[in-house]
Order: structure tokens, then sequence, then C-alpha cells
């Protein structure tokens, strides 16, 4: 382990066969496994080996991955806790690889349970990282699907009123069935339309019933409320929806009738108490404000100076501002796959100096010239809308 508790290597013996180097937000930017090194600039894409690996992503779930070498292209298919389950080829639609789980997420053969990966890609287990080492990157810190139980102790309690999140080491307090835990700090079961997770009162056992209209919540602004409504509805236990809205559903992931606020549904709620339930539906139909990099601007934060720069030029400056960014990061993230372009003895720069560039520089400016594309965006949508 490191100063910070983040595992640094791990030994067979005494050779070392994976190490690790991490940001200073505690991601895991580098991977050196038996000579193989792996570079991470992004939570979805990365360098292994020197060849790019880039995973796709749909309502937080990997659906398909991209390999410059091997096997190009496949997709990946999950159950209900993101766990890779199937992988088939994109051409054919053949299957590649089959796997199923344990409890707590060692592979299954027949009754028995063992350690391993037989996928063509490292997403295994809730649809984590799983290394040579047998453990699961879980992003705060590693899981050993074995003992059933983090390797380090959490560095927070999620909630202080639940007795089970003072074990520091119990994976999804106890019930792997139900909850995942994508950021290694927390037990979670239910997204909302700002993609937090939310597991209050959603066990489904029985209890009242309560309609519940989507005529009091606006969401024209969340593309994705549609299937994080279904996700979240799902979770606290459906037992009908109003007609309204399945009819429209099944022909289109966005129905017109829900859309036009004209649908309900009925959830049973455990505890015979809706609250929790109807509010976690209020989120994904109507996300919460949150602070835009353009709100933030406005408000004298960052980028605030960027703003000013370009709060009174028409749009069509703001525009054309808008493209050269998108240039910018288009160029960005080039830089990072192909970095010999534009340093042609990238090759013989001090490693230290190549990993400082592929994962704090070169991702920090496509972070900032994101940011400022937001704001530019958020500047042109006030004004036309004025």
């Amino acid at each position: 382990m490191d100063v910070q508790n983040r595992l640094r290597e791990s030994q067979n013996g005494s050779a070392i066969n994976e190490s690790y180097l991490y940001d200073d937000n505690g991601q895991r930017v580098k991977k050196t496994s038996n000579g193989v090194v792996t570079y991470y600039p992004f939570a979805d894409y990365h360098l292994e080996n020197g060849y790019k690996v880039k995973y796709y992503f749909f309502n937080g779930q990997p659906v398909a991955r991209y390999q410059a070498n091997g096997n190009n292209f496949l997709y990946l298919h999950t159950d209900h806790l993101g766990s890779v389950v199937l992988t088939t080829y994109s051409g054919s639609g053949g299957v590649r690889d089959i796997q199923t789980y344990c409890v707590y997420g060692k592979q299954r053969s027949g009754t028995t349970c063992t350690a391993g990966n037989d996928l063509d890609t490292s997403k295994h287990f809730t649809g984590q990282d799983y290394d040579s080492t047998g453990l699961h990157y879980y992003r705060a810190r590693y899981y050993d699907d074995h003992l059933g139980q983090f390797v380090s102790p959490d560095t927070i309690v999620p909630d202080a009123t639940n007795v089970f999140d003072y074990n520091r080491f119990m994976y999804t307090r106890g019930n792997p069935l139900k909850f995942n835990d994508p950021s290694g700090h927390q037990a979670v079961c239910t997204m909302d339309a700002n993609l937090n997770w939310q597991c209050s009162d959603n066990a489904v056992t029985g209890g009242e019933t309560q309609d519940i209209n989507l005529a009091d919540s606006t969401r024209s602004n969340n593309p994705n409320g549609t299937q994080q409504f279904l996700t979240t509805m799902a979770t606290i236990g459906v037992v009908s929806f109003g007609g309204a809205f399945a009819a429209p559903y099944v022909a289109s992931l966005w129905p017109a009738a829900v859309e036009g606020g004209t649908a309900t549904a009925t959830a049973a709620c455990a505890d015979g108490d809706c609250t929790n339930e109807v509010q976690t539906v209020n989120n994904v139909i109507q996300p919460s404000n949150i602070n835009t990099a353009y709100q933030i601007a406005k408000e004298g934060g960052n980028h605030a100076g960027f703003l000013r720069n370009y709060a009174s030029r028409p749009v069509s400056q703001i525009q054309k501002g808008i493209s050269s960014i998108e240039e910018l990061i288009v160029e960005h993230r080039d830089k990072i796959i192909n970095p010999e372009k534009y340093v042609p003895n990238f090759r013989e720069l001090d490693p230290r100096r190549q990993e400082a560039l592929l994962t704090r520089v070169w991702p920090n400016d496509i972070q900032r010239q994101t940011e400022q594309l937001e704001v530019l965006k958020g500047l042109v949508d006030e004004i036309l809308n004025q």
C-alpha cells in the first residue's frame, strides 16, 4: 500500500506481478502487469501495450468494447448489477463468451465457484475491471471476490445511521444480489437523472400502492429520462403502468404520451410510505438544478473571465469559438492516442514526462476545454432563449 492506503503493488512471492500509479484524485492512471503497461487517461479509454481500447456505456453500464488489435469490436451484455454475462461479435452477432457469477463475484461453473475471468474483456463482475491478481478495481479501492469484501477500509462512512457502514471492509452491506458499488465507497441500487444512486426504502415486499402522476414534472431537459424512469420503477417495484405510458414505450424510448404528462404509474412501497419512492421518481423525471460550468462562470467562479470575453459578442462569433474548442478537444484526444504525431521524440522522453503528458497534462487540457465549451454553449442557449 502507499501512504494514502491505495494498493501500490502485488507480489507473488518476492516477484512483483502488478504495480499501479494514481492521479491526484486517487484514480488509477497506470498499471504494469507482468511487463505489460496500460495507461488510463479516461474512465472509458485506455492504452494497453500501445494499443487503444475504448468502452462504450449506456445508462451507466458497459455495452461495447473497441480494441485496436485482436477481436476489434464486441458487444457486452450485462445483468441487473452491470456484470458482463455475455459478449457477442459485432459483425455476425455470434456469441464470443458466456459467464455467470456466484453471489460475491466469482465465476460460476455448475455449482462450483472459482476465481478467474473467461471473458475477452477486463469488464467483469458489476462492470468493474478484473485484474490478473484476482482483485476487482472499484475506483476507490480493490475488492476480493474470494473474501467477499474490500482489501482496504473505506475512507468514509457513507451513512452514519446505517450500522453496516461502520464495517469499513464490507461489500454492499452484505447484500450483493441487490446492491452495486460503482465508486468503492457506497452501496447503491437506483440511479436518478443526475446519475446519482439512491437506495432508501426500495425493498418491495408489500405495503400500500400509490399513483405517481408524471404530469406534475417536466422532463424535456432530460434526454435519458425514460430509461432512468424505467430503471427506477423496476427497482422500487412497479405493479402497473397506465396504458398511456405502456403503449408508446413499446414503440419508442421516448413516449409522446409521457412527454405530454398524461401517464401514471403505480408503485408498491415496502414500508407503507411511498414518500421516498415518489421523490426518487420525481428526481428521475425532473433533475435537480445543478451548477453547470456556465452557471459557475456566471457566478464569478471558474472561467468567469473567459465568459466575460465572449458575453458581448454576437452569436455567430460565439459559435465560431465553440467550433474552435471542439477542434482542440479532438486534437488533444488524438495526442493521447498518437503522441509521436505531435511530439516526434516522445519515446525518447523521460518515462515520467511521458506519464505526465498522457495522464495529467493533456487530460487536464481536455477537461478545461470541455468546461469552456459548456460555458459557450450555455451562453448561446441563454441568448437564443431571451
